[in-house]
């Protein structure tokens, strides 16, 4: 195939031809341009938004050292044999009941500031571990009604907070002699999670069985 020869002019005129991408570019500035009101507009909001942002966490990240720090102080004023594990005291394990007078008074202490730190400090994290904390306290001190209600609380929260919340308020309805109530508790919370969690789930569900009468199902 013979390929048919471009005069030079024809050449020039081609390279004078705009490039594309400088057309469209210059198209681009000229509409910024004309309405630069516009866009300096929203550049500034962009900016505004993302400053904004960046101070919500650093208030955030600030407010939950303070919650933190507040619940290490509200969880130490616990007495010894009411204390829950140093992990933010989400044990699934409950402390023994007693009535020493001694220990109900600390322990009425400790959750009037555990209530302080789920109060002040509502959408934290802390403040759910708080609402748990307080109420395996005062499930120790024999104060059940009172702790259903932390606990209650607590229940909504997600992940593994939610779960020990859980497992302590059918613990206390087992106390409050409402087994079928624990039944539901524990047969939810056997459902929800896996592992040793569901196996202490289960072996929970099965006393509640037996509280209520039902031996069948506790044998299953």
């Amino acid at each position: 195939m013979i390929k048919k020869r471009r005069s030079r002019k024809e050449r020039h005129e081609d390279l004078a031809q705009p490039d594309e991408f400088v057309e469209v570019g210059g198209t681009i500035v000229d509409w910024l341009i004309a309405r630069g009101k516009i866009v300096g507009i929203l550049l500034g909001v962009i900016v505004v938004g993302l400053l904004g942002a960046a101070i919500l966490r650093t208030l955030d990240t600030s407010k939950q050292a303070e919650a933190s720090s507040a619940l290490f102080v509200a969880r130490e004023a616990l007495p010894t044999s009411a204390a829950t594990p140093v992990g933010g005291g989400l044990s699934f394990d409950l402390a023994e009941t007693g009535n020493d007078e001694d220990k109900r008074t600390q322990t009425e202490a400790s959750v009037q500031l555990l209530e302080g730190v789920s109060r002040d400090f509502g959408g934290t994290p802390q403040s759910r571990q708080a609402q748990v904390i307080a109420g395996q306290a005062l499930y120790s001190i024999g104060e059940y009604e009172r702790a259903l209600v932390f606990l209650a609380e607590a229940a909504t929260a997600s992940g593994l907070v939610g779960d020990r919340a859980r497992n302590a308020r059918g613990f206390t309805l087992l106390a409050l002699e409402r087994p079928a109530e624990a039944v539901d508790v524990f047969s939810g919370l056997r459902d929800d999670t896996s592992g040793v969690a569901r196996e202490a789930a289960t072996i929970n569900l099965a006393a509640a069985y037996e509280a209520a009468g039902d031996m069948e199902k506790a044998r299953g």
